[in-house]
């Protein structure tokens, strides 16, 4: 869909001196992330490549309970947060929003 937007985020992670996978059955370059063409299945593929072997930072607004909710398939949203939990650090914020305050004033 926009390739120039694949490669550069590829680019600026390997300045930052992070190591990028591509499957030897991806055919799209534009879109990294998709493996299977299913985003539910991809994100789980992609995470659990990097199971207990790479650091992977996530942020969401939702706390795990609600990832099901906006989820396609609840048994791989389970398996997903089981590894993404498991030996992980977690940081729950609870402050005011930066960009709701920049919107109010």
């Amino acid at each position: 869909m926009y390739p120039q937007t694949g490669k550069a985020v590829v680019e600026s992670l390997n300045k930052l001196g992070f190591s990028v996978f591509f499957p030897k059955e991806q055919t799209c370059c534009g879109t990294p992330m998709y493996l299977t063409g299913d985003k539910e299945t991809t994100k789980f593929e992609y995470l659990s490549l990097r199971y207990e072997s790479k650091s992977t930072t996530i942020t969401s607004n939702l706390i795990f309970s609600e990832w099901i909710k906006v989820s396609q398939d609840k048994a791989l949203t389970m398996a997903l947060l089981d590894r993404l939990t498991h030996n992980a650090i977690i940081l729950n914020m609870n402050g005011e929003s930066y960009r709701r305050r920049k919107i109010e004033n």
